[in-house]
């Protein structure tokens, strides 16, 4: 089947992934209706050939020692004091609560 690669960069730091690009992978088979083997006189109604492409491939191109942009500013300059309080408050007899 016919699937996509998904490059990204990983910010290390974070944990979060940035999409950059993205490439379509042909399976070359005739009954994939998204391959290019696929017979141009096979059409609607009739056709039956799949039309989904497979899970993609997700790729990391970089990775990157900062933080993501993604992260609103204040959250950035916050970052490793957020982690070190977390890391603080939260130990394995006092769990976070989630849904809060």
């Amino acid at each position: 089947m016919c699937h996509r690669k998904l490059w990204f960069d990983k910010y290390t730091q974070c944990g979060h992934l940035v999409f950059t690009s993205s490439q379509d992978i042909d399976c070359g088979q005739t009954f994939c209706f998204n391959s290019t083997a696929h017979p141009a006189t096979c059409v609607a109604p009739n056709c039956q050939c799949r039309r989904f492409f497979t899970q993609p491939e997700r790729l990391i191109s970089r990775e990157v020692t900062t933080i993501s942009s993604d992260l609103p500013f204040h959250t950035k300059l916050n970052f490793s004091s957020f982690l070190q309080s977390v890391a603080a408050v939260h130990t394995p007899s006092n769990p976070p609560v989630l849904g809060m």
